[in-house]
């Protein structure tokens, strides 16, 4: 089992409440040299350092904070679109949603691959998500090999017409991460997924304003 598979779930968890299955390793040699990576970031809507990693004990606190500029509904409207999650997120390969009590309560059960360099892990998570529209989208683990995740994404417009999202994690994976390793490949990946969804708002942000401007024609 390859420590990519625990990492991968740490930035899913901070990120639009992907989160995939943990499994322990120790090798640091999984990873990539981040110096051969470094040029891509400058292709990615959301930079690593703008993702914060801490570890508290046997817990993991992940925390970003960004500008959007995108109308929040279209924001919303990416964030809470769960079927759409497989095209949208990088090595997310099945995103299925369950009726639960009522529109905003329901669960979300996906299937991905973890990928770092050469070395790739299945993984599977499923969580139940609870929403507050246009405001707040909270979510908690159900099942995997996670021990316990929670996290919290909340959505406020600014001036301008853009939205600023906020987004706190908490995960703890009952097993030993590598203190270095573990957290600094969590930032990449997270600003990686992150960045794949802004785009996805930008771009659907981009179409309605065409669509807007052809109607007034």
């Amino acid at each position: 089992m390859s420590l990519s598979h625990c990492v991968s779930a740490l930035a899913g968890a901070a990120l639009t409440l992907l989160a995939a299955a943990f499994a322990p390793s120790a090798l640091a040699g999984d990873y990539p040299d981040s110096a051969a990576t470094t040029d891509a970031y400058a292709l990615w809507a959301l930079e690593p350092r703008a993702v914060s990693v801490r570890r508290e004990g046997q817990q993991f606190e992940v925390d970003a904070t960004m500008h959007v500029p995108v109308p929040r509904e279209t924001v919303w409207a990416v964030l809470v679109d769960f079927p759409a999650m497989a095209r949208i997120v990088p090595n997310l390969k099945s995103s299925n949603v369950e009726p639960g009590a009522d529109a905003e309560h329901f669960t979300v059960r996906q299937t991905g691959t973890a990928k770092f360099g050469p070395f790739s892990k299945e993984f599977s998570s499923t969580r139940s998500v609870e929403l507050v529209p246009m405001s707040r989208i909270l979510a908690h683990h159900i099942a995997g090999n996670v021990k316990s995740m929670d996290s919290e994404m909340t959505l406020t417009s600014e001036a301008g017409g853009g939205t600023r999202l906020r987004y706190h994690a908490r995960v703890e994976p009952g097993f030993w991460v590598p203190p270095v390793v573990g957290p600094s490949s969590v930032q990449k990946q997270t600003a990686e997924q992150f960045s794949a969804l802004i785009d996805e708002m930008k771009r659907r942000a981009g179409s309605a304003a065409g669509v807007s401007q052809a109607a007034q024609r």
